[in-house]
């Protein structure tokens, strides 16, 4: 019975504490000598700090701890500027006041770079992202980026143009820029590179066109597969007869700080003219040309187009185009309409015509031609273009079926090929007369 009783009034200590924790905890309780200690604890409500829901910052600047890492992603700003031997340069970062946010060296797929980096909560909207404080400051402050340029003019050529994602030019910090940012992590960070203005021309020896002469990566548009360039393609090119490239050309010494690239005499020379960036003339930004032995410089040319010289004043920025140096090596063709008055043929040349006598026609007059030629050199080259007899008609269009042979005046000559020019010449095209076999 005592143990019946001692255990009925343990059960009434028990529910009273459901009453009054406080008043039963730890009490004593005593029955016929029996005593026992009652260990009921008071009911804490105030959920530890341990068990709190953690809120995580949607954007810091530090790296975040190992157990909530996988909940970032982490994005990096830079800077690009020039690449200069081989070196790549970075410009400033600055927020919206246009103060200066400090780089620091950031470890990518093996390289060091130099940005900002920010690690965001993969579960956050960009706009709260862009707009999200701490202490009353924006942590993702970061805006635009400037050149680190000493030289003035330099510096106020390469302006910040934009930001770039995978080459594409983005603008991020407009609150309704489309961005999966759970797609990324720390590992796989979310990049936007700086791009600056190029140069508003430069020279260059070949048609890559990826760096100006300042060292700044050329931007390119795509849509599709088609490449939108903001830049007309101008090649100068040293050529002679049969646009053979012959000769050289160089930059002047003005112009070589235009260039990107080191080097003298070349055969072809590319300018690079940003689009609707002025009036440029040709005798601004033509190479110069270099004579050397066995190559004379004469005109320059557009293209193929022969008939005359390139006007100085001629702007070339407009379109794609080709200019071309002509140089008299052993000879060239001079188009029927170029005007050797206003146009001279150099020094130590001189000008050969094939025609036909009077009341003839060539049966082939379009190889028959005014040529300039190099003193000392035969018409072998030139005659190879056509027959050593040639053939005539006459006005109705009949052939004429004698014998035609060429004369200098009224000299025959047995074989024109072999003939050394030294002064300016006219070879005619004549019919052999028969009182001419017994000579």
């Amino acid at each position: 019975m005592n143990r019946k009783m001692f255990s009925l009034v343990t059960c009434l200590a028990i529910l009273s504490s459901s009453f009054s924790p406080t008043w039963a905890a730890g009490k004593n309780f005593t029955y016929n000598n029996l005593e026992k200690s009652l260990a009921i604890h008071a009911e804490t409500r105030e959920v530890k700090s341990s068990e709190a829901k953690e809120e995580l910052p949607l954007v810091t600047e530090t790296m975040p701890d190992d157990s909530v890492k996988k909940k970032y992603a982490r994005i990096i700003f830079v800077p690009k500027t020039s690449k200069v031997d081989g070196v790549q340069n970075y410009g400033k970062l600055l927020d919206k006041d246009n103060k200066e946010v400090l780089l620091s060296d950031i470890s990518y797929k093996n390289n060091i770079i130099k940005g900002k980096e920010y690690y965001v909560l993969k579960a956050a909207k960009w706009k709260n992202i862009l707009f999200y404080k701490e202490n009353n400051k924006q942590v993702l402050s970061v805006r635009k980026a400037v050149n680190n340029e000493s030289d003035p003019d330099k510096k106020k050529v390469h302006e910040f143009l934009a930001w770039t994602r995978n080459g594409i030019k983005v603008e991020p910090f407009y609150d309704t820029y489309p961005i999966n940012i759970k797609s990324h992590s720390i590992e796989n960070p979310l990049i936007f590179t700086a791009i600056f203005q190029t140069s508003p021309y430069f020279y260059s020896l070949d048609d890559s066109r990826n760096f100006d002469s300042d060292g700044y990566r050329i931007y390119r548009t795509y849509i599709g597969k088609l490449i939108v360039d903001e830049y007309n393609e101008v090649l100068f090119m040293a050529t002679s007869e049969d646009d053979k490239l012959m000769g050289d050309i160089s930059l002047y010494d003005s112009q070589k700080k235009y260039a990107n690239y080191e080097g003298d005499f070349s055969k072809k020379i590319y300018l690079y003219i940003r689009k609707n960036s002025g009036t440029h003339s040709f005798a601004d930004f033509k190479p110069e040309t270099i004579n050397s032995e066995g190559k004379t410089f004469w005109f320059w040319s557009v293209d193929s187009d022969f008939s005359g010289p390139v006007e100085d004043d001629f702007d070339i920025g407009k379109i794609d185009q080709v200019y071309r140096a002509q140089f008299i090596v052993d000879y060239i063709r001079i188009h029927d309409n170029f005007d050797l008055g206003k146009n001279p043929i150099p020094s130590g040349c001189y000008e050969v015509d094939f025609q036909a006598e009077d009341g003839y026609l060539f049966r082939n007059p379009l190889r028959y031609k005014r040529y300039a030629v190099r003193e000392g050199k035969t018409l072998e080259g030139i005659i190879s273009k056509f027959s050593l007899e040639p053939k005539l008609k006459d006005k109705n269009n009949v052939e004429y079926k004698g014998k035609v042979a060429w004369y200098d005046g009224y000299t025959k000559i047995d074989d024109i090929s072999t003939v050394k020019i030294d002064s300016d010449k006219v070879f005619t095209a004549r019919i052999v007369r028969n009182f001419e076999s017994f000579w």
